[in-house]
C-alpha cells in the first residue's frame, strides 16, 4: 500500500510538471501563431540586391532528389532575388555502397540532374565532397566556400550573398526568399536568419497507415517549433540587439538557416569539431552577441516513418546537449563572449537537455496517475495536464492557416502525440549512455544520418 501511495505521489509530480509545461507551451504556441499571422499580413518582397546560394547536402537521397531539385528550381525561378543551387554529395556514399546497395548513387543522379537544370537555364552547381570520412558539415562548408569564392570572382559583394541551408526533404514557403530580402534590406546588423520548420508533410499518410506514434512525433515536433524554438529566437534577437548582460540561448537549425557570406567566412563555416554543427553554430552566434532573426514563414519537412527511426533521430539530435561545455570551449578559443556569458549559455543548454530527458517520464506518469489514484480529482488533473500539453496545441495548429493543411484535428492524432511524448526521451537517454562511453573508454562515435 505504501508503495502504491509512493508511486501515486510520483505520478502527481509528473502531472504538475506536464501541466506547467503544457500551460506555457500552449500560451507560446498561440503567440507564435499570432506572430506568424501578423507578419504574413504585411507585404513581402522588395529590399536591395540579393544573391542566395541554396546548399543542399545529400547522402543516399535517390528516392527524393529529383523532386527536391524540381521544387527548388521552381523556387529559384519565382524569386525576385538571384538564386543559385549547390547540390553537394559525398564520397561517403560510395564508401558505404556495400551497406546500402542502389542501382545508382545520389552522386551520379545529382550530376545528371544538375546538368539538366543548367540546360534549362537554372543556376546550379554540383559539388562532390571527396573525403569519405566527412560529415554533413564538411559537405556544407565545401560547397559554400566554393560558391562564395565563385561569386566573389564574379564581383558580387559579399554582404549581398547569403548562404541558405536546406535538407533534401525541405519544402520552404514559396515566398521565403522574398521575405528574406525584405527582412535584411537596409539593416546591416542582420547576418543570421532562421526559418523554422513544421514536420507534418507526411503526417496524414502516417495516420492513414496506422503509424500513430510516428505521425504524433511530427505533430509533437511542430508543437516544439511553435512553443519553444520561435519564442527563443525572437527573445534572443531582441536581447542581442539591446546588448543586455544576460545572454539568451537560441537554436540554429541546419535547415532553413540563412547566413550572410561574410559572416559565414568569418566563422570559418559550420563547426566540424562537434557531433552536431547547427546547435554549435547557434551557440557561437549567441556567445558573440549576434542576433538570430526569425523568419515569419515556415518550412515544411517530414518526420521519420517509424519509432525506431524516431529514436535514432532523437539520439543524434541530443548529442548537442552533452557537448555544450565543448561549445563553450570552442567559443573561448575563438574569443567569442566573456567567460560569464559562455557559462550562462552553457547552463541554459544543459537545463534544456534535462527537460528533454524528463519529458517521457513526466508524460508517462501523467498517463499512469488514474491507474494508481482513481479519485475523480486525480483523473481530472491528469486529463487537464495532458490536454494542455498536447490537446490545446493540436487544436491551435489544426485551426491556423500556416499549419492546418497537414494537421488533422482527431483523437488519433492526439493519441499519437501522447505516444510520441512517451518515447521521445529514449533517444536522448541512449545518447547519454554513448556520451558516457565516449568519455570513459574513448569510443569514437560518428554523426548518424537521421532521415531516410
Amino acid at each position: 500500500m505504501n508503495g502504491r501511495r509512493l508511486l501515486a505521489g510520483v505520478c502527481w509530480a509528473g502531472v504538475v510538471a506536464v501541466a506547467a509545461r503544457g500551460a506555457a507551451g500552449s500560451w507560446n504556441t498561440a503567440r507564435s501563431l499570432a506572430w506568424l499571422t501578423d507578419r504574413q499580413t504585411k507585404p513581402v518582397g522588395g529590399g536591395g540586391p540579393l544573391h542566395v546560394v541554396v546548399i543542399l547536402p545529400m547522402l543516399r537521397e535517390q528516392r527524393i532528389i529529383a523532386d527536391t531539385l524540381g521544387y527548388f528550381a521552381k523556387l529559384a525561378e519565382s524569386c525576385p532575388a538571384a538564386v543559385s543551387l549547390a547540390v553537394v554529395t559525398t564520397a561517403r556514399e560510395h564508401a558505404e555502397r556495400g551497406r546500402f546497395p542502389e542501382a545508382r548513387s545520389t552522386n551520379e543522379l545529382a550530376a545528371g540532374l544538375v546538368t539538366e537544370l543548367r540546360a534549362a537555364g537554372v543556376a546550379a552547381q554540383h559539388y562532390d565532397y571527396p573525403d569519405p570520412g566527412g560529415t554533413m558539415a564538411h559537405q556544407v562548408n565545401y560547397a559554400a566556400h566554393g560558391e562564395i569564392q565563385r561569386l566573389r570572382t564574379a564581383g558580387v559583394p559579399q554582404d549581398q550573398v547569403w548562404v541558405a541551408l536546406y535538407n533534401a526533404d525541405s519544402r520552404p514557403h514559396p515566398d521565403t526568399i522574398a521575405a528574406l530580402a525584405a527582412r535584411v534590406s537596409g539593416d546591416e546588423r542582420v547576418r543570421l536568419v532562421q526559418q523554422s520548420a513544421i514536420f507534418t508533410a507526411n503526417v496524414p499518410r502516417l495516420l492513414a497507415q496506422g503509424r500513430l506514434v510516428a505521425a504524433g512525433a511530427g505533430l509533437l515536433q511542430t508543437r516544439w517549433t511553435l512553443a519553444r524554438e520561435i519564442p527563443r529566437l525572437r527573445r534572443q534577437a531582441r536581447h542581442a540587439r539591446r546588448g543586455g548582460r544576460w545572454p539568451h540561448l537560441a537554436h540554429c537549425v541546419g535547415h532553413g538557416l540563412f547566413i550572410r557570406a561574410d559572416e559565414f567566412t568569418a566563422r570559418g563555416g559550420l563547426p566540424v569539431e562537434t557531433m552536431n554543427e547547427d546547435l554549435a553554430f547557434g551557440y557561437l552566434a549567441c556567445a558573440a552577441g549576434t542576433p538570430i532573426e526569425a523568419l515569419p514563414l515556415l518550412e515544411l519537412a517530414e518526420t521519420p516513418d517509424s519509432v525506431a527511426a524516431l529514436v535514432r533521430q532523437g539520439r543524434q539530435w541530443f548529442w548537442s546537449y552533452p557537448e555544450y561545455p565543448a561549445f563553450a570551449r570552442l567559443a573561448g578559443r575563438q574569443g567569442l563572449g566573456t567567460r560569464w556569458r559562455r557559462a550562462c549559455l552553457t547552463v541554459q543548454g544543459l537545463a534544456r537537455g534535462g527537460l528533454w530527458l524528463g519529458q517521457s517520464p513526466a508524460v508517462a506518469a501523467a498517463l499512469a496517475l488514474p491507474l494508481l489514484d482513481r479519485r475523480r480529482g486525480a483523473v481530472a488533473a491528469a486529463a487537464a495536464a495532458l490536454t494542455l500539453y498536447a490537446g490545446v496545441p493540436l487544436g491551435l495548429m489544426a485551426a491556423h492557416p500556416a499549419t492546418r493543411t497537414h494537421v488533422p484535428r482527431s483523437a488519433r492524432a492526439l493519441v499519437g502525440m501522447l505516444g510520441a511524448a512517451v518515447v521521445s526521451s529514449a533517444g536522448p537517454w541512449w545518447c547519454c549512455a554513448s556520451a558516457a562511453d565516449r568519455a570513459v573508454r574513448g569510443t569514437t562515435y560518428r554523426h548518424d544520418k537521421t532521415e531516410r
